[in-house]
């Protein structure tokens, strides 16, 4: 039961790096890479509070059970908070970047490159 939940969020981890690094590469959407934070946070966001809230509860109510809720409860949780954060960050470095430099009109089209 914990590994496909485990392949589940270093697919989501995976996938933001991916996206990324494409998102990088492709001039005309460099503007969105800093969005790919968002499920990279949401996948440790989520792995580092599954397994704290399981073993805290755990712990403090000496029960396996309010461990399990933890577990599961980390897995919403921890998953909310990482993509607030990296929704958040994400905003605030488009911010700071400016509009992208992109040599094309606003209808996509890419007249402007040939004009000079």
């Amino acid at each position: 039961m914990i590994l496909p939940m485990m392949g589940l969020l270093f697919a989501a981890f995976a996938a933001g790096i991916v996206g990324g690094i494409i998102l990088c590469v492709v001039r005309s959407l460099r503007r969105f890479a800093p969005f790919a934070l968002v499920p990279i946070l949401a996948a440790v966001g989520s792995l580092s509070f599954c397994w704290g809230l399981a073993v805290g509860l755990e712990r403090l109510f000496a029960s396996e059970q309010a461990g399990r809720i933890g577990f599961l409860g980390g897995y919403v949780l921890g998953g909310l908070l990482g993509a607030s954060v990296g929704a958040w960050l994400a905003i605030a470095l488009t911010r700071r970047l400016g509009p992208p430099n992109i040599p094309f009109e606003a209808d996509g089209s890419a007249a402007a490159q040939f004009q000079r």
